[in-house]
């Protein structure tokens, strides 16, 4: 189940980072992005599902449904990159 919640980390990461048009010449290796990226989900992941007291079970059937029903998904992805590139602005 672990494997979902990265992936959905991922998926929001590439999608907030089509937001971004100005890409700088220097840049992490894509195996060293992508570690950083994994840590940081299951970090924050952790850490979000304790503050909002949401046991892991129901998080990661939340995924499956989730993932089961894309456009569903993709709505909620939206309503994400939305959320981040308006704080991004702000």
């Amino acid at each position: 189940m672990e494997i979902l919640d990265k992936n959905c980390f991922l998926i929001i990461s590439i999608m907030f980072l089509g937001c971004i048009n100005n890409q700088p010449t220097e840049l992490l290796s894509t195996e060293e992005f992508r570690d950083i990226l994994i840590d940081a989900h299951k970090i924050e992941l952790d850490s979000v599902l304790i503050r909002k007291k949401i046991d892991r079970d129901l998080y990661n059937k939340t995924i499956v449904f989730y993932l089961e029903s894309p456009k569903l998904m993709l709505d909620v992805l939206h309503q994400v990159e939305d959320s981040i590139h308006s704080s991004i602005i702000d």
